[in-house]
């Protein structure tokens, strides 16, 4: 574990020149929507959804840079690689949500609103859980093809949002809805528990085939 926590910490050393400039330029719609919406959590779900456009910056460079051969010549096990791979997403996906959190605050209370911790708390551990779930699509794919060959691929089902919406739409009718609505919020300790064994359910089998894909290329 040690050896994987110091591979997260190489990952951000890596991102840090790109992330930073990227991270700043991503501040401004959030903040521009957080203010015009009177201080809705808008801004929190699009920050932390940014974090799908950052989290893959460490493959991107690691290909140009031809860095995973390094790793090979510095008997970097793969297994650590990708382990630390899940571990840098999930910390920058954190990060990404504190910090959506700390400019929601600070807007808010300039607004002279107020703060709701705990439904701020909910939407934030939300768009945590879709948005690991769908990197944990995604890094596979990565480990498999690199970069280049899977950016396209990984990012062509946000496509399918749109029409998936407009199906549900037209297919259910609001009264089923609305029944699905009113359980959801009667069972939120049996949602919580079964989206966190969806998660960790996910999240392995999403680790375990990385692992056999990175295993088998060759640098």
């Amino acid at each position: 574990m040690s050896k994987a926590l110091s591979f997260v910490k190489l990952d951000f050393i890596t991102v840090k020149p790109y992330t930073i400039k990227q991270f700043l330029l991503l501040l401004v719609p959030p903040i521009v929507i957080t203010i015009s919406s009177g201080g809705s959590t808008s801004g929190i779900i699009m920050f932390v959804f940014f974090a799908l456009m950052i989290f893959n910056y460490p493959f991107a460079i690691g290909e140009k840079s031809n860095i995973d051969a390094l790793y090979a010549t510095l008997s970097i096990k793969r297994d650590t690689v990708v382990l630390g791979r899940y571990l840098f997403t999930f910390a920058l996906d954190i990060c990404f949500a504190l910090s959506a959190n700390i400019f929601t605050f600070i807007i808010r209370t300039a607004m002279q609103k107020p703060f709701g911790i705990w439904a701020h708390f909910i939407i934030t551990l939300i768009m945590l859980l879709v948005c690991s779930i769908i990197q944990a699509f995604q890094l596979p794919a990565f480990f498999k093809l690199g970069y280049a060959k899977a950016k396209v691929l990984v990012y062509l089902p946000f496509a399918l949002i749109p029409i998936l919406y407009i199906t549900i739409h037209k297919n259910i009718s609001d009264e089923i809805m609305d029944r699905f609505f009113e359980w959801f919020a009667s069972n939120q300790l049996i949602v919580a528990v079964l989206a966190a064994i969806i998660w960790l359910i996910v999240i392995a089998v999403s680790y375990r085939i990385s692992l056999a894909y990175y295993s088998k290329r060759e640098f």
